[in-house]
């Protein structure tokens, strides 16, 4: 287990108990040389060990969808990431409505009321309800898209953005 000193003095001590009569810089060479050796042959803690990252807020993985008790895709959203659901109220500083680019997709009845619109694999599916026919445990990666992207992605007609699943196959 490397030592480590929290000043020159304790380092001076340390040093000179353990080689009394050597020169101070070759004393600290030394001990460097240990030090660096001992980090550099110390095993890397596995990834896994670290702290978890704080998940996507426009992305859900097959692996958080395995840690949740959902049949369909409309569930998952519905428990991982509600916000994707919600019906966004943001109003412009003169009073009117307006929507932020970071906020939740709206909740609607069809499409120029701002709802979102579901693909999968590339293929338009519909509206959200949809979501409801795909088993959850055929999705590898559910993604949420800003009206802007998916406009960029798919052409015009997605006021209330889209949700991308791709499926395990």
């Amino acid at each position: 287990m490397p030592v480590i000193f929290r000043s020159r003095r304790q380092f001076t001590r340390f040093v000179g108990g353990c080689l009394s009569g050597a020169p101070f810089t070759a004393v600290a060479a030394a001990v460097l040389t240990l030090g660096v050796a001992a980090c550099a042959s110390s095993p890397s803690p596995p990834p896994s060990a670290g702290p978890r990252l704080r998940p996507s807020a426009t992305l859900i993985t097959a692996d958080e969808i395995a840690r949740v008790n959902a049949l369909n895709g409309f569930e998952v959203v519905q428990k991982l990431r509600p916000t994707m659901l919600s019906q966004r109220q943001i109003a412009s500083a003169n009073g009117q409505g307006g929507v932020a680019k970071s906020a939740p997709p709206i909740k609607g009845t069809d499409v120029a009321s701002g709802q979102l619109i579901v693909y999968m694999d590339g293929t338009r599916l519909g509206d959200i309800e949809q979501l409801r026919g795909i088993a959850a445990s055929s999705i590898f990666t559910l993604r949420y898209l800003s009206p802007s992207e998916a406009q960029q992605k798919w052409g015009s007609n997605h006021p209330g953005g889209a949700i991308e699943v791709i499926s395990k196959n």
